[in-house]
């Protein structure tokens, strides 16, 4: 329970009020009251409009109109005051001293008061309020000060955060901010995470070699910053699941596309696999082309020349076609002609046929051309050396005769092969054409 002692100095009222106990100016011996037995203790005046309340020297000392100062044999100190018409403990607002604090009641007068006081100092300590409004910074630490482990403190410009090691180390982590020339404002969003640091002096939006971040999107301003409005800017679009994009370990250039979706299965996009790249082509749908390579035994370069056209397809599988022993000629490519145009080429062909052990193979080369007037094409055909002739490891021999025959407005490359072989036996064809001029190939 708190206790309070309270003084009162009774005056007698007197007659008039100009009548009473008048002290001469600078009475520090005459007492105009005193307490018995307590000699010496009473109400002195030292100077004109000045009580003193105790032995002449040491005690109460008040000015009229002015303050009230304690003095306690060498040591003088002020009084607290207070403006309210009661002030003591637990009334509400109220501010009381108790051992090595100050007691704040607060607007309601109840069991709760705010305390503010000092650890034990080892040295003169001082702490300033600055000559603002506003709130105290506070820590939940038993002690907050500096190179105390978990501390945070302030600096000029800055804050200090000691770390989970105070006192042992000399580290710590500083925030601080360049001298602004506007109102700024940084926000922590309410998530858990890293924020992203730079090594730039000033990462700003704007600045040179800059890097920041917009509406789901992450900006770099490039080298020259500020003189300019360009910059590149990465975002994704509304993702309908979890994506992941990888740069790879490995210095480069990013293939960019001009498509706004570039993406698996979407229309017109092209994306990589496994040792090759997909063109998904016009329809989204289960097909695309496929750009791949066989596993290099040495560097390899494949040079698209500066020119307009449809690729040829090389031979093997790809170009492989079944034929029936000494059919009649069968189409294996067809050139297409333009109106008013032409084409020319070399086609380089080789073809197989296998009974039990009879391995049968023939190659050859031809050279074909075509000419196109007003929708009329012509198409000829002219063999290269012994084409035609065939091989083998017995005495049989294949043989494949070629015509170069008008197919609508293209030029049908067709094909007879005979083996001289008892019965019919399955024959398959490869060939690869080569041209100095683009033009279109198709293999029915």
């Amino acid at each position: 329970m708190k206790k309070a002692l309270f003084l009162f100095l009774l005056i007698p009222e007197l007659a008039s009020a100009q009548s009473g106990v008048i002290l001469p100016e600078g009475s520090n011996t005459l007492k105009s009251l005193h307490m018995k037995g307590y000699p010496g203790l009473g109400i002195y005046s030292p100077s004109a409009g000045v009580i003193l309340f105790g032995n002449g020297t040491d005690g109460i000392s008040c000015t009229w109109g002015g303050s009230c100062t304690l003095s306690m044999g060498a040591v003088a100190t002020g009084i607290m005051v207070s403006t309210l018409a009661t002030n003591a403990p637990d009334v509400a607002a109220s501010v009381w001293g108790v051992s090595n604090r100050l007691d704040f009641e607060g607007a309601t007068a109840n069991d709760y008061e705010t305390e503010l006081t000092v650890a034990d100092p080892t040295a003169d300590r001082l702490l300033t309020f600055p000559d603002a409004t506003g709130t105290v910074f506070i820590s939940t630490l038993a002690t907050n000060a500096p190179d105390v482990a978990n501390s945070v403190w302030g600096i000029s410009n800055s804050l200090v955060f000691e770390g989970a090691t105070g006192g042992a180390d000399a580290f710590e982590t500083s925030v601080t901010v360049v001298d602004p020339t506007a109102d700024r404002t940084f926000t922590l969003p309410n998530a858990s995470g890293v924020p992203v640091i730079s090594s730039l002096s000033t990462n700003a939006p704007d600045a040179a070699n800059s890097i920041w971040t917009g509406t789901n999107e992450v900006v770099f301003e490039g080298a020259t910053g500020g003189a300019d409005a360009f910059e590149t800017t990465i975002t994704p679009v509304d993702p309908t699941a979890d994506n992941v994009i990888t740069l790879p370990n490995a210095t480069g250039t990013v293939m960019v596309s001009t498509l706004a979706s570039n993406a698996p299965d979407a229309a017109h996009s092209i994306w990589g696999v496994q040792g090759a790249l997909y063109f998904e082509g016009t329809t989204a749908n289960e097909f695309e082309t496929v750009l791949s390579t066989t596993d290099a035994t040495a560097d390899r370069s494949i040079v698209l020349p500066n020119a307009a056209g449809t690729v040829f397809l090389t031979g093997g599988a790809n170009n492989a076609k079944s034929l029936t022993d000494a059919a009649a000629a069968t189409p294996y490519a067809v050139v297409a002609v333009a109106t008013n145009g032409w084409i020319a080429g070399e086609l380089e062909w080789t073809a197989t046929s296998v009974s039990g052990a009879d391995q049968l193979v023939a190659n050859g080369a031809i050279r074909y051309w075509g000419t196109d007037t007003a929708g009329t094409p012509v198409c000829g055909i002219n063999k290269i050396g012994t084409d035609g002739e065939g091989h083998s490891g017995g005495a049989n021999t294949l043989v494949c005769t070629w015509t170069n025959v008008v197919s609508t407005t293209n030029c049908a490359l067709s094909v007879t092969c005979t083996n001289d072989l008892a019965g019919s036996q399955a024959i398959t064809l490869y060939g690869v054409p080569r041209s100095q001029i683009a033009q279109t190939v198709t293999y029915p």
